[in-house]
Formats: C-alpha cells, structure tokens, sequence
C-alpha cells in the first residue's frame, strides 16, 4: 500500500512539473511572429492558422479564432486526423486521429471577440495522397471548418528556440 502511495506521488509531482514545463512552451509558440497564413470561414467566423511551429520536439500549430456572427461559437475539442486527400466512391476513408500532448484550447468564442490557442503534438507527416488535417466543429451545431495541410506545409515549420527571448 505504501509502495502506491508513494508511486502515485511520484507521476503527480513529474505531472506537475510536466504542465509548467508546457505552459512555457505555449507562451512561445502564441507570443511567436506568425509564419503561415492560411484561413477558413464559415458564415462570420473565421479560424486561421499563424504558424507551424518545431519547439522541444513538438510540432505546434497556432491558431486564431474571431467570431463575426451574433452567436457565440461553442466549439468541441479540434480533431487533428492525418486522412486522404480524394474519397473516391465506394471505398473505405482512411483516418489517423492524432493525440494532442499539449494544448491550450478556446470552446468558447463569444460574439464580435477572437481568441488565439495552440496545440502541440508528436512530429509526423502524411503519406503521398495524405493530408493533416484540422477540424474544429460546433458543439451541437452544423458549423464546422477545417484546415488541410499537406506535407510541404509541415516541412516549412519554423524552429523555435524557448530562451531565445529571455
């Protein structure tokens, strides 16, 4: 029973130093120059890409979300698939959802304000034919956007050194 005790507060000291050591990595990538401009829209919202980010062996995307429209945008966690470019007919869609290690997300995004967050993740990039995508939907909603990057997108990414404005 001890050997628990102790183990348990051994991983949630590590998580705990882990989560500050993340939070330093989000402040760069948010407070980095934007490098990629590429931009959805869906009725008065609109969600744009800023940049794509290699810091500390993650890839990060920063993101920027501003709402137009009179209703405010209640948004589910972004799903980041690596997926085909063509669906052709009668033929099974090949997905790869991957996980976020890091993140720092806005699900909600009121009327006439914008909001910027980041996730960061495992470098991978897709096949020939593949895409990463990003989709963000509407929590019990029909609005949804989604970003498709292909791999010369993620080849562009900016190295990002965390003490280099300190």
């Amino acid at each position: 029973m001890k050997k628990v005790i102790l183990m348990f507060i051994c991983v949630a000291a590590a998580l705990g130093l882990w989560a500050q050591d993340r939070e330093a990595e989000v402040a760069t990538v948010l407070g980095a120059p934007a490098s990629v401009s590429r931009r959805v829209r869906v009725g008065d919202v609109r969600l744009e890409l800023r940049g794509v980010y290699l810091l500390d062996g993650l890839l990060w995307f920063s993101l920027r979300a501003s709402n137009g429209s009179v209703v405010d945008w209640r948004g589910s966690p972004m799903r980041i698939v690596i997926g085909d470019r063509r669906v052709w007919k009668r033929r099974a869609r090949q997905e790869l959802t991957l996980t976020t290690i890091a993140r720092r997300e806005v699900l909600l995004v009121r009327s006439d304000s914008a909001a910027a967050f980041c996730y960061g993740l495992a470098p991978r990039l897709p096949g020939k034919g593949q895409d990463l995508v990003l989709e963000w939907r509407e929590r019990n909603g029909d609005r949804r956007m989604s970003l498709r990057l292909d791999r010369k997108d993620i080849l562009k990414s900016k190295k990002l050194d965390r003490y280099a404005s300190r």
